[in-house]
């Protein structure tokens, strides 16, 4: 063979090579090479973005922590639940990704946002190769917020409604658990109740106190509050004479946990700002304004966590270690902040049945939510959950 010859077969062996690396790059990370990085929002005080938009899926860097994201809303201000869609993508802990079922909800076309997208699950296999079902368990979480005769459907509920939903729920064998028994049993697998059931109430109001947790008691079921730390115990929205709805106070607040109905946890201490209130610069949720450095939100967001969870713990005596994100806005980087802080859930409201994984703490991130509208029966509550069952 001539050296003309030798060096053609080089260069087309060489070029084969490169596109055979190029092609299984692309089946590894189809999605790696269509990526942009941001996390950022406009802060100059514009309302929030509509959610449950379709968008594609912005840039990842390497993350310490499996960092899933969720979609929520702030429904005291009377918007509704997003849309879940569906793709393709996932981040795992200290393994590589995996490709699984995996929901992405974009915040706005036009303000793009960092790690709008919740987990893919590997569930462990046996030596033979069958799936180990019983190391896995699928949670119902509701979602609950005000109580009171009127008001919006879509976040009020009338006691008697409320009262009904929760007596249907033990009648048909449901088993209201904690986030530490969900922890305990990704943890170490300590078995959960059959028909396991978690129930969340949203904000803190008074109403949580005069008249969800008398029912709960009397059903012998427990719920989780989200409460806001700035907001807590007010009827004053901050620094300014808005009336809002009555928050309950730190005395209520430990009757309910001492009493192991409620359980309370974090929803901010700041981040859930209602713009036509606010007296200065407007942050939507939990995201990075678009002028502000990581290093200048890294602080800011560790700050608010940080004076939330000392709030709960001055007055409960415990860490808060599940969190709700105001307005349901999240970014890769806050999921990590949140990891390092301690937290080992988070929470969105997307509709759907969670999976959690024994052994798989990345399970507890991005939980979906069934926010529950007071127009509801019980009956069509039942239909509900028993349908994602």
């Amino acid at each position: 063979m001539s050296l003309k010859s030798r060096l053609v077969v080089i260069i087309f062996t060489v070029i084969a090579i490169l596109s055979l690396i190029a092609g299984l790059t692309f089946l590894y990370d189809p999605f790696g090479f269509f990526e942009e990085q941001g996390d950022s929002q406009d802060g100059s005080g514009s309302k929030p973005p509509d959610a449950g938009s379709l968008q594609s899926v912005d840039g990842e860097q390497a993350l310490s922590y499996y960092a899933p994201s969720s979609t929520d809303c702030v429904q005291e201000l009377g918007c509704s639940t997003p849309p879940s869609t569906h793709g393709t993508r996932a981040l795992s802990l200290d393994a590589p990704r995996t490709v699984g079922d995996v929901r992405i909800a974009s915040l706005s076309a036009s303000q793009p946002v960092s790690g709008v997208l919740t987990r893919s699950i590997s569930v462990p296999q046996r030596g033979n190769g069958t799936s180990k079902v019983e190391q896995t368990t699928r949670i119902p979480i509701l979602m609950y917020h005000h109580f009171a005769d009127e008001g919006d459907p879509g976040t009020v509920i009338s006691a008697e409604a409320f009262g009904l939903h929760i007596r249907a729920l033990r009648d048909a064998g449901y088993n209201a658990i904690t986030f530490k028994d969900l922890c305990a049993f990704v943890d170490s697998g300590v078995p959960l109740p059959a028909k396991a059931i978690l129930i969340t109430i949203d904000d803190g109001y008074l109403s949580v106190y005069e008249t969800a947790f008398p029912i709960l008691r009397k059903y012998g079921m427990n719920a989780t509050v989200f409460i806001v730390g700035v907001t807590h115990g007010a009827s004053i929205y901050k620094d300014t004479d808005y009336r809002i709805t009555p928050h309950f106070n730190d005395a209520q607040a430990l009757k309910m946990v001492r009493s192991g109905v409620i359980s309370v946890q974090s929803h901010s201490y700041d981040m859930h700002q209602y713009e036509p209130m606010e007296t200065g610069r407007y942050r939507t949720g939990i995201l990075r304004m678009v002028d502000e450095s990581i290093e200048d939100y890294t602080a800011a967001f560790t700050a608010d966590y940080e004076r939330a969870a000392s709030q709960i713990e001055d007055m409960l005596g415990q860490r808060p270690f599940v969190y709700a994100y105001p307005f349901g806005y999240y970014s890769e980087l806050s999921e990590v902040l949140l990891a390092g802080l301690g937290v080992r859930v988070t929470l969105t409201t997307i509709p759907g049945v969670s999976t959690v994984v024994m052994g798989s703490p990345e399970s507890l991130f991005a939980l979906n939510r069934f926010n529950i509208p007071g127009d509801m029966t019980a009956d069509e509550l039942l239909e509900l959950i028993g349908n994602y069952s």
